[in-house]
Order: C-alpha cells, then structure tokens, then sequence
C-alpha cells in the first residue's frame, strides 16, 4: 500500500475565524486514504475547534503566542523539534501571513519538500516605516522558501508576495460547502447580519455608527452581530452612547450561522481591508444583498455586493442602504456561475493536487 503523504498545516490557532474555517473545510475534503494533516499552532492554550479536529483523527502541535522577540523564537525552536521529532512530513502549508516565510525557511532546513504558502489578507492600512521595513524583509524570506505561492484574491497575492513574484502565485478560492446555505423562502424584514472578529480590521465602531443613521431611517432595524473580540468593550460602549441597545444583537461565537445567515435580509461588512471574506461568500451563497466597503476584492463579489467608499461617513452608508431597501436603486441578483468558483468540492480539489505533487 502506497504511504500516505504526510501534511502539516501551520496556523496561529484554531479559532472561530475565516482562516481557520478554509482550512478545515479543506481538510475535510481531502482523499483519507491518501493525505494524513497535522496541525500545528502558535498558542499554548487549547482552541475552540480543537475537539472537533481531534475527534476527526487530525493530530495537533502547539507552540506559544508570538507576542514577543522571545516566545516567537520558542515558537520557531518548537516547531523545528516537531518536524524533526514527528517528521518526515511531505507538505509544509502556512497561513500566517508574514510569517509564512520564517515558517518556511525552519520546513526548508527540515527537509520538508513541498512549502506552501497562503495569503488571506490584503492589508490596505497605511503603515509606518518600520513596518514597512519589517514586511520587505518578511517578503524576502516568504519568496525564498516557498515553491508554492497562494492566496484567496489577486489584492492578497499582491500583498504578501509583492508586484515582483505576483505572476508565480495563484488563486485558491476560499471554498465553503454551498449546499448549507442554500435558501428557498425567507420572511421580508430589516434583519441585517454582520460576522466577524470584533477587531480593527473589521471597523467595528463604524458598524454602529452605519446602524445608528439607519435607525433614525427606520427605527425597527435590526443587527445580530456574530463573533467576538478585544474590540468588543467599545463596541458595547458605542452601542450605549448612540442609544441603539434595541437594535444591535451581540450574539458571541456561534456554529450555526448558516441559520442565522437564513434568517437575515442583509448582510453588513465596512471593513478596513479584507483579503477575501469567507463571511461574505456565506452570506451571498444564502442570497443575502451585502453592503461592503471598497476595499474588499471584487473576486468576492457574486453579484450582491453594493460597494460603498471606505471614505463616505456613517450617515452616506446609510442613506445608500436605504435607497436599495426602499427600491431606488437596482435589485441585486447573485451570479449562480461566480458563487459555483466557491464550492469547497472545487476549491480543494485544487489544493490536494498541489498536496500531489511532491
């Protein structure tokens, strides 16, 4: 019987996050009898899915947080004793964006063959010089010990990999099982829906601004936000300042958000940058209308996405949303050939052929 070929995914955890959701939907359809997947992460604690990984047969290794010059060098040490500890592994795929390189570079001197690195981020924050700094030398070590460059947009490939090694990267959609979320009926309402960390990235208080102008629209609007985050305290104190604790639902981490996603009219994503949203192809997979800002990717969009300038204040989002809910402006209508791109039978087909060829 041929061996099976041995696959390390490495990830900063195994949180309740799109990242983390790609790579176990991946995973789950990959050949059993062909790929055996690992897990490594860069925390000491043990992770929301972790069961669920477990319980599936998946081993997982844990390193430590990388808050630090001196936990992200345990880290590194950990992870160079694990491969060669509990190696030879065949794949080494990372998605821990900049350090995908130094991760690679520890794989490399390891002996492992295949070095995947993925992109899931586009970043589009002005940064400082340092930082600057700080991701041009990333970039040299990703370029030179990945042999294989992915990523879920164009605008995340560019990102991480740089205008120089664009052409050598590819696309991998992130790939989710369509057939949750299909919706044959819903009631008619103004249930919105965001999902997400409540982190920066996610401009988290601007999403109550954006309900707060509504509400003085139509004061029956309705938001169930679903995630959790270090942002959440401000977020709750916002939600109190602008006196929309009526119409604003912090719901936490949930597993059923194909239901939830179900029961909503629109969904709401103003983010600061994305790479490609695994929330957003959910959500117009149920054929929710969404309303995002511009600096999500257009490979994301499936037909119901209204793209509204990062730079237009609360009240210009919300007067937009208006106009397509009171019928001003044009219906939406989901491409049934664009959201098909992210069928997870599709997308990791595609990966297990890359896991293949080592």
């Amino acid at each position: 019987m041929k061996r099976k070929i041995r696959v390390l995914e490495i990830l900063h955890g195994l949180a309740p996050a799109g990242t983390e959701a790609f790579v176990l939907n991946t995973v789950d359809h990959l050949d059993k009898d062909k790929y055996e997947v690992s897990y490594l992460i860069a925390v000491d604690r043990r992770q929301y899915h972790q069961d669920e990984v477990e319980s599936k047969g998946h081993t997982v290794y844990m390193t430590n947080d990388l808050d630090g010059k001196v936990k992200l060098l345990k880290h590194f040490i950990k992870m160079y004793k694990y491969l060669r500890k509990y190696g030879p592994f065949d794949v080494c795929h990372t998605h821990m964006d900049f350090f995908n390189g130094l991760n690679l570079m520890i794989a490399f001197f390891s002996g492992v063959k295949l070095r995947v690195s993925h992109s899931h981020n586009s970043g589009k924050i002005e940064d400082n010089k340092v930082v600057r700094y700080y991701r041009m030398i990333m970039r040299l070590f990703i370029n030179t010990f990945a042999n294989v460059k992915l990523g879920c947009s164009d605008d995340a490939n560019l990102f991480l990999y740089g205008e120089k090694y664009f052409s050598e990267t590819k696309v991998i959609y992130n790939g989710i099982d369509l057939s949750k979320f299909f919706v044959d009926k819903r009631d008619r309402g103004l249930n919105f829906i965001t999902v997400g960390r409540m982190v920066r990235q996610k401009n988290c208080l601007f999403i109550v601004e954006i309900m707060a102008e509504l509400k003085k629209m139509h004061p029956e609007v309705k938001l169930r936000w679903v995630g959790d985050g270090d942002e959440r305290e401000k977020i709750e104190q916002r939600i109190e300042e602008l006196r929309v604790e009526s119409n604003i639902d912090l719901l936490g981490v949930r597993k059923d958000i194909p239901i939830l996603l179900k029961e909503a009219n629109y969904f709401l994503m103003p983010s600061l940058f994305e790479g490609l949203p695994f929330a957003l192809v959910e959500a117009q997979a149920s054929a929710l209308p969404c309303f995002i800002s511009d600096t999500v990717p257009q490979q994301a969009n499936s037909g119901l996405c209204m793209s509204i300038p990062l730079s237009s204040t609360a009240q210009e989002w919300a007067e937009k949303i208006a106009d397509y809910i009171e019928g001003r402006t044009l219906e939406m209508q989901l491409n049934q050939n664009a959201i098909a791109k992210f069928d997870i039978k599709s997308s990791s087909k595609v990966i297990a052929n890359i896991y293949a060829d080592v």
